[in-house]
C-alpha cells in the first residue's frame, strides 16, 4: 500500500486554521494519537477488557502495517453519500465470524461500495478518511467495533437485514483534544431473529479538522445522549441477561434482569437502564429520518461537501427532504417509503439471488421494477414528475372529447347543407327543361 508524508503547516497551526492530514507513517501522527485515545476511553468505559489486552500490545507502527487496503464507500456510519469518497481500512483480531462489508442491500451504499476481501474477526480496528476532488484525502476517525453473536459463522452480508433500537452516547473531552461517540444495538436476519450485537466506539480528533469535511466539528448533533465518561457503560458489567420485548405501541424494548447469586431461590430483579443508556427515539421527521438534524448541521458547516449527501447513496439529500415535505402520488410513495424501510425489497433480492444460484428463475414484475428504481432514485423520480398526472390525462381526454364532437357536428351541419343544396339544384334543373 503506497505511503505519503504528513505534512505539518506550522503557520496554518499557529493561525487556528485547519490543515489536512494524510496516512501516517510514524508515532505522533493524528491517527497515532487517535489509536491511543480510543484505547483510553475503551478503558473508561470498562466492558473492553478482552480486546484491550492484545490492542494494548500493539504499537501504532504495529497496528498500521497490518491494516488492510484501502476500502472506498459511499456510506460513513450514518452518513450517505454518492460518490465513493469515503475510504476505510481495517484490522481485526479474535474469533472469526462471517461478516464481509458492507451488508447486502439493492442501494448504491452497498452494490457501489468495495467489499472486504475477507471475512473479519470479532474484534475490529477502523480507520476512515475522505477525498476531497483534485486534493489530498483527509483523516476523519478511528473506531472499535465488537462483534458478539451465538454463532459468530452466522453473521454475514447475506443474513444480516436490519438493525433495532441503538443506544448512543455522544462524549467531548473536557480540553476539547476529541470527541467520541459510542453506539449499541443489535441486528437481525431476514426472519426477524436475532443475528449479532455491535458495539462500536469512535474517535473524532479535533486536529483532524479541516474546511472540507471532518466528523469533530458536527459530532454533537449526531442522535445521542450527551455525557462527560463513558463510565455510564460499566452498568453493562455485572452479571445481566437481556430481554427484548414488544410494547403496546409495537416499539422494541430491552429488559434487563439479574439474579441473587448467592440464593438462587430469589425471584429475578428487574434493573433500572440509566437515563444515558435509553435508546434513543425521535420525533416528527427525526422519527422517519433519525439523522435529519445531523444532515442538516453537515450542510451549515461544510456546504461543499454537503452536496454529495445522499440518502442510501441513491437519493440527494435536498430532494428527500422536499418529497418528505410535500404530498406526493402513490407511485412516489411506493418508492419512497421502499427506501425508508427496504426489508421486504431486500427479502425479495436475497430470494431471487438464492434461486437463481440453484437455476430457478424467480421473477415479480413490481419488484424488479422496485430494484431498478432504488437503484438510483434521482432518476426515478425525475422520471415520475415529468409524466402528465391521471388528473391531467382525464381532463385532457374529456378536452378532446368535447373537440371531436363539435368537428363531428360541424360535418353534420355542412352534410345537410350540401344534401339540401343538390335537391333545389335538381328541382330547379327539371323546371328550367
Amino acid at each position: 500500500m503506497q505511503k505519503t508524508k504528513l505534512i505539518f503547516a506550522l503557520a496554518l497551526a499557529l493561525s487556528g486554521m485547519a490543515f489536512f492530514v494524510s496516512p501516517a507513517k510514524a508515532d505522533g501522527t493524528s491517527q497515532a494519537q487517535c489509536f491511543q485515545t480510543l484505547k483510553d476511553n475503551m478503558t473508561e468505559a470498562g466492558t473492553f477488557s478482552a480486546p484491550l489486552q492484545e490492542m494494548n500490545k500493539l504499537s501504532y507502527l504495529d497496528l498500521e502495517a497490518n491494516f488492510s487496503r484501502n476500502y472506498k464507500n459511499l456510506s460513513s456510519f450514518g452518513i450517505d453519500i454518492d460518490q465513493p469518497n469515503f475510504e476505510m481500512r481495517v484490522y481485526s483480531f479474535g474469533k472469526q465470524t462471517g461478516y464481509v462489508h458492507p451488508a447486502l442491500s439493492p442501494f448504491p451504499t452497498s452494490t457501489k461500495a468495495d467489499s472486504w476481501d475477507a471475512p473479519a474477526k470479532e474484534f475490529i480496528i477502523v480507520e476512515e478518511y475522505v477525498s476531497e476532488p483534485g486534493k489530498e484525502k483527509h483523516f476523519m476517525d478511528c473506531a472499535f467495533i465488537s462483534i458478539s453473536a451465538a454463532d459468530l459463522m452466522r453473521v454475514t452480508r447475506e443474513n444480516y437485514l436490519y438493525d433495532g433500537p441503538m443506544i448512543s452516547l455522544n462524549k467531548t473531552a473536557k480540553d476539547g483534544a476529541y470527541k467520541s461517540w459510542y453506539s449499541e444495538m443489535s441486528s437481525f436476519d431476514y426472519a426477524s431473529k436475532p443475528l449479532a450485537k455491535w458495539r462500536r466506539l469512535f474517535v473524532y480528533p479535533k486536529s483532524a479538522q479541516n474546511e472540507y469535511f471532518d466528523k469533530y466539528a458536527v459530532a454533537d448533533a449526531y442522535p445521542g445522549n450527551k455525557v462527560e465518561s463513558l463510565e455510564v457503560l460499566k452498568f453493562f458489567s455485572q452479571p445481566m441477561v437481556r430481554l427484548q420485548a414488544i410494547d403496546e405501541n409495537g416499539q422494541a424494548k430491552l429488559k434487563f434482569i439479574t439474579f441473587d447469586e448467592k440464593d438462587s431461590t430469589k425471584a429475578p430483579i428487574e434493573l433500572s437502564l440509566p437515563a444515558a443508556l435509553s435508546p434513543i427515539v425521535g420525533e416528527g421527521i427525526n422519527k422517519t429520518f433519525p439523522l435529519n438534524e445531523y444532515y442538516q448541521a453537515i450542510e451549515n458547516r461544510f456546504p461543499e461537501f454537503a452536496k454529495l449527501l445522499s440518502f442510501r447513496g441513491s437519493l440527494k439529500f435536498e430532494t428527500f427532504k422536499k418529497l418528505l415535505a410535500e404530498e406526493q402520488t402513490p407511485e412516489v410513495n411506493t418508492v419512497l417509503n421502499t427506501l425508508l424501510d427496504y426489508r421486504q425489497l431486500a427479502g425479495y433480492m436475497a430470494s431471487k439471488r438464492i434461486n437463481e444460484k440453484d437455476g430457478v428463475v424467480v421473477t415479480d414484475p413490481e419488484m424488479d421494477r422496485l430494484l431498478l428504481d432504488v437503484a438510483d432514485a434521482d432518476a426515478t423520480f425525475q422520471k415520475l414528475s415529468n409524466k402528465e398526472t391521471p388528473t391531467n390525462v382525464s381532463g385532457n381526454m374529456e378536452t378532446n372529447k368535447a373537440k371531436l364532437r363539435w368537428i363531428i357536428g360541424l360535418i353534420a351541419f355542412f352534410s345537410i347543407g350540401v344534401f339540401a343544396l343538390a335537391i333545389i339544384w335538381k328541382k330547379y334543373n327539371k323546371a328550367n327543361n
